[in-house]
């Protein structure tokens, strides 16, 4: 089985969810399946959400021939406007939303919160 792993920055970052993805990424190694990190660039949501996917990221996905696409919930700024692409790179490809945590689940207020659910729906 050939996994791409997309994520925000490097995976080697000493947060929970980094961890959690670092984690299940070693055990998937160990049992056989080739797993390739594609690291996206970090920054400010806002950045992220208008900047949108480096140009290359659909061949580096494609190039990985995965059988299974798994999308950090925290890289879904930059894959919004980029997943119908990455379809395209690799059709038939199974993806897998692997979230944490909901931004939206933070209370903010009524127009940023309903902003967020949009969002991340």
């Amino acid at each position: 089985m050939r996994v791409a792993w997309v994520v925000d920055g490097r995976l080697d970052q000493l947060s929970g969810g980094y961890l959690y993805d670092r984690l299940i990424v070693e055990r998937l190694r160990r049992s056989g399946a080739e797993v390739t990190v594609v690291s996206l660039p970090t920054g400010r949501y806002a950045a992220r959400l208008s900047r949108g996917l480096p140009p290359d990221l659909a061949e580096r996905v494609a190039s990985a021939s995965p059988d299974i696409l798994v999308e950090d919930e925290l890289s879904h700024p930059a894959l919004l406007r980029a997943n119908r692409q990455l379809r395209h790179a690799r059709p038939g490809v199974t993806r897998v939303g692997l979230v944490h945590h909901l931004r939206s689940s933070e209370p903010r207020g009524l127009p940023a919160d309903a902003f967020y659910r949009w969002i991340e729906r």
